[in-house]
């Protein structure tokens, strides 16, 4: 029985059971990778209880083969992140045809010139999709179809020299794929991507290292530990980036509003105290605006709650359209938002951007059939020296608000300011699908 086998076994054992509690909250793509790993550990079973190496039995020495392709096919599956479709499967099937046939022949030392070249051929199949589908052209699958295209002409060149050499180079070229996925799928490149990444390549090279120097001269035998090496900053950068995922996900729940995807009253709090504090400072003039929905109570009571969420959604993504990167909009009630737009001071530039929020969210908006009317009331502070504390700035955007709202609503009014307002007038613009606006993915975009 091979000690190293059995050791790589139970490590990957190990590895398994601690990665299935992660792989079960972070998604489908995690079981993927889930189901790699278990390829894995089957072929070092399949390994471990053949007859001493898996080259005396050749349905064992197949399933080894097998099983670590269907571990990097997995891999190359969920490291793109890309959503799970039947044209990613279908083209997944297109990468593993050639792959699969190469062991076979190599493992039943198959010697026909023909066979081979068919099977090296199949390794432009993704090409000839690629080049057929033009709507399934991405970036990342001509990548692997132009890489896949590499592989066929060096197979098909060496079809009538050495199997081992077109096994080799088969198994190199799915794990640096997997390695491009990767990296190039990593919705943030946290410090586990770049770990794991160089752990495909290294496994993947780890192939044609082992054989090159298996026939050198005198030959140089790799002790399997070596080989083995790079798996494990697979596994480790894996579980770190799961891990950093994870935190990252958690940190964005806790600072941001679940319906609007705005920030929510604790973030907009610690935004508006570093502000103030930078203002106090440096001088840097600040803002404040309260914004209130009119008659949201009306909305909800008539139409339903789910029709007022809806309208929360779209007002959100309207709203966000007049925030700078510098400032933040935030939902602080249930129908009620608050800005706080930094560098800002001027009365003249303050009004102008509350009435293009008010002009933005009277464009009529159909929402799950209904067509819902939208007024809002805006309260606008500017920081002095008597209001350099969040409550005494928010306060006073809050009552310029109500008093905006005393006026008869969907006006705005300004902190201080004696002369009544006028209220604004709405612009006739054609009406527009809150959910086309959701479906656009507008939505959330203005946690900043």
């Amino acid at each position: 029985m091979n000690r190293v086998v059995l050791a790589n076994t139970f490590a990957l054992m190990t590895f398994i059971g601690s990665f299935w509690p992660l792989a079960r909250r972070a998604g489908p793509h995690a079981r993927v990778w889930l189901l790699g790993w278990t390829f894995l550990l089957l072929r070092n079973l399949a390994l471990l209880f053949s007859d001493d190496y898996p080259p005396h039995n050749k349905l064992a020495h197949l399933a080894a083969l097998w099983c670590m392709e269907l571990c990097a096919l997995c891999f190359i599956r969920a490291a793109g992140n890309a959503p799970l479709s039947t044209r990613g499967f279908l083209f997944l099937i297109e990468l593993g045809l050639p792959v699969l046939s190469q062991a076979a022949l190599f493992v039943f030392s198959v010697s026909s010139y023909g066979v081979r070249a068919g099977a090296a051929l199949l390794c432009f199949v993704p090409l000839v999709h690629m080049l057929v589908r033009p709507l399934h052209r991405t970036q990342t699958y001509v990548v692997l179809s132009g890489g896949f295209a590499v592989l066929g002409v060096f197979s098909f060149s060496a079809a009538r020299l050495n199997a081992e050499a077109v096994l080799t180079a088969t198994l190199c070229a799915v794990f640096v794929s997997a390695a491009y996925l990767y990296y190039a799928g990593a919705l943030r490149v946290t410090r586990g991507v770049p770990v794991a990444a160089a752990g495909f390549v290294g496994w993947g090279l780890s192939y044609p290292l082992a054989w090159g120097l298996a026939h050198l001269q005198t030959p140089i035998v790799v002790d399997p530990i070596l080989l083995s090496l790079p798996q494990y900053c697979v596994a480790y950068g894996m579980i770190l980036t799961l891990l950093e995922e994870h935190v990252g996900r958690t940190e964005r729940l806790a600072l941001a509003d679940p319906l609007t995807g705005l920030a929510n009253t604790r973030h907009f709090e610690d935004r508006f105290a570093r502000a103030l504090a930078n203002t106090s400072l440096h001088g840097n003039p600040l803002a404040c605006l309260v914004i209130d929905v009119d008659n949201f109570k009306t909305v909800n009571d008539t139409l339903g709650h789910p029709v007022g969420d809806e309208l929360l959604k779209a007002l959100s993504v309207r709203l966000a359209w007049h925030i700078g990167p510098r400032d933040t909009l935030a939902r602080t009630g249930g129908d009620e938002f608050t800005a706080i737009l930094v560098g800002e001071h001027d009365e003249h530039h303050l009004r102008f951007i509350a009435q293009a929020m008010m002009s933005a969210a009277s464009v009529p908006l159909s929402v799950h059939g209904h067509a819902v009317p939208v007024t809002l009331s805006i309260g606008i502070a500017v920081a002095t020296p008597e209001t350099l504390n969040l409550a005494a700035l928010r306060k006073a955007a809050d009552d310029a608000m109500y008093q905006a709202k005393r006026r008869g609503g969907g006006r705005l009014a300004v902190h201080g300011e004696t002369a009544p307002t006028v209220p604004v007038p709405s612009i006739p613009f054609p009406m527009l699908d809150g959910d086309a606006f959701l479906e656009q993915g507008y939505a959330g975009e203005a946690l900043r």
